[in-house]
């Protein structure tokens, strides 16, 4: 039947939702479709006294003067972790502006593929979004620039100066879901530097699954100090012990985390196993002490000990 002059044509409500899907599908790909995103060309922007800073261009444009107002900041972090943990990188450290995306806030690396595109180099550092720098959070301008480059040189400090495979960095079903030891350290270290409201913030805001661990590592250091850390980290240097150690039984756990609660232990001078448990970490005390046990006995095959393989020291003899 023809259709009565003025009549309005009725749309299916199929052709509606596929026009729909075609228009999000446009978007989608338009931000992020590759050859439809202009590449983020990164340009060096400062050397400081520890780090190198690269940027994107247009980021660096746009919030430069707010961004380069932490560039003492990274080098006096730089030089407290160096004298509270003991440890530091081996190389030239850079500092990355992320462009953001997709919930990103952080990161430490032994190798950035966007620096070492321009130096041509094992390139290791952090990253921090580059709105951490810019925006305002719990009333502090760049809150989150403060925190995360803390947090993230503590991964890098740790990682590139003593071993990779912390578990109380990246999370395991001993440690929880977080990362206790950096977030720590950024509690404590704002505090040195004189941020005590950055600090205190960031100590009220975490989350209470994390809380015991986190207050594990703020209690040892204002109860023995950093000299408890230190020598941690001293005693695993000196004995080669690698947590990262592909396909070795120390890499994996229970065991890569019991390697951590005995040289703290060292470290501190002291069995924490109690102290351990208090905090709500599950050790198990026959592992303890059987690990105790080979690590007297670590001389008789030190590469054995290194790996992981402490049975086998347990039943070594020298010749």
């Amino acid at each position: 039947m023809a259709k009565a002059p003025g009549e309005r044509r009725k749309v299916h409500p199929a052709w509606l939702i596929l026009i729909a899907w075609l228009i999000f599908l446009v978007v989608i790909l338009a931000a992020t479709g590759p050859g439809l995103r202009r590449p983020v060309r990164y340009v060096k922007v400062h050397d400081g006294r520890h780090w190198t800073w690269y940027a994107p261009e247009d980021v660096w444009s746009r919030y430069g003067e707010q961004i380069s107002r932490f560039f003492d900041y990274a080098d006096r972090v730089y030089e407290a972790l160096r004298e509270d943990l003991g440890v530091e990188p081996k190389e030239r450290v850079y500092l990355l502006v992320h462009p953001g995306g997709a919930g990103f806030a952080g990161f430490a690396a032994g190798d950035i593929a966007e620096i070492r595109a321009l130096t041509g180099r094992r390139s290791p550092g952090i990253g921090v979004v580059y709105d951490a720098f810019v925006n305002e959070a719990y009333g502090v301008r760049g809150y989150w620039a403060y925190v995360l480059i803390a947090h993230e040189a503590t991964n890098l400090f740790t990682g590139e100066g003593v071993t990779g495979g912390w578990p109380w960095a990246d999370g395991t079903d001993i440690w929880g879901r977080g990362s206790p030891f950096p977030y720590a350290v950024a509690v404590l270290v704002t505090e040195q530097l004189g941020l005590a409201n950055v600090s205190s913030t960031h100590y009220r805001i975490l989350d209470p699954r994390d809380k015991p661990y986190v207050d594990l590592f703020i209690e040892l250091v204002r109860g023995r100090g950093w000299g408890c850390i230190r020598r941690m980290f001293r005693l695993m240097l000196e004995d080669g012990v690698r947590l990262d150690a592909e396909g070795a039984p120390i890499s994996r756990e229970p065991l890569k985390s019991h390697y951590v609660f005995l040289y703290l232990s060292l470290g501190c001078g002291e069995d924490l196993t109690d102290t351990l448990i208090k905090h709500g970490l599950k050790v198990d005390r026959d592992l303890m002490a059987k690990l105790l046990q080979a690590y007297a006995n670590r001389a008789c095959d030190p590469e054995a000990w290194r790996r992981g393989d402490y049975e086998r020291v347990l039943g070594c003899s020298k010749p």
